[in-house]
């Protein structure tokens, strides 16, 4: 009889355990969600290797958020990391996710695109 109430025990604690896992990735998925910000109509450069991909959506990205910043900021410090999303098409444009080291930052810049269609360059974007 004790045996069994000490499994029941052992059993809950380990579902508990796992519920409260589980909830603490869901929480920081969303967290890291919310410091991502999607760009469409942006020309891919054609290049051969990825990491030369990497290098030049970098180059793209940083003029797109100086341009909707202030001018007192520097224009890309606060980019984190820069990728395109689905797969490599020679000749297809893919969207772009510009992954900013905090959700402020983020907010700031999606708060600001309106800027973008007032220019000649990125009124597409």
């Amino acid at each position: 009889m004790k045996q069994e109430e000490e499994e029941r025990k052992n059993n809950l604690e380990k579902q508990v355990i796992q519920v409260l896992k589980s909830k603490e990735n869901v929480v920081r998925d969303m967290v890291e969600k919310k410091k991502g910000v999607i760009v469409f109509g942006l020309k891919e450069k054609v290049s051969t290797t990825r990491k030369d991909r990497v290098k030049e959506d970098l180059k793209v990205a940083r003029p797109i958020i100086g341009e909707v910043e202030d001018d007192n900021t520097e224009s890309g410090e606060e980019i984190e990391e820069v990728f395109r999303l689905g797969k490599y098409q020679e000749g297809k444009d893919r969207p772009m996710k510009i992954k900013f080291k905090t959700r402020v930052a983020a907010t700031r810049v999606l708060e600001k695109t309106w800027k973008l269609a007032q220019t000649e360059k990125y009124k597409k974007v």
